[in-house]
């Protein structure tokens, strides 16, 4: 695996435990989230920053909204022709 992934081993109570306090960190102090649809299909141009923004939009001030609209700020516009 490269840079940007982990592995996160899981077959005890304690690791679990572990994982998702690896997560809660990674989303509380890094401002990072885990397994975003909505980044990756931006990244992909699946979606364009209109459908973005209305993802973000009706998630409102959620975790899931305000990344969202970090994301439209971190990316550059796509543009579809």
């Amino acid at each position: 695996m490269g840079r940007g992934f982990a592995w996160l081993d899981t077959g005890t109570h304690d690791t679990l435990l572990d994982a998702g306090n690896f997560v809660r960190t990674l989303t509380e102090r890094q401002g990072l989230q885990t397994g975003s649809p909505d980044e990756v299909a931006y990244q992909l141009k699946w979606i364009n920053e209109t459908q973005l923004r209305a993802r973000a939009q009706k998630f409102g001030k959620n975790k899931i909204g305000e990344f969202s609209y970090t994301q439209m700020s971190y990316y550059p516009p796509r543009f579809s022709i």
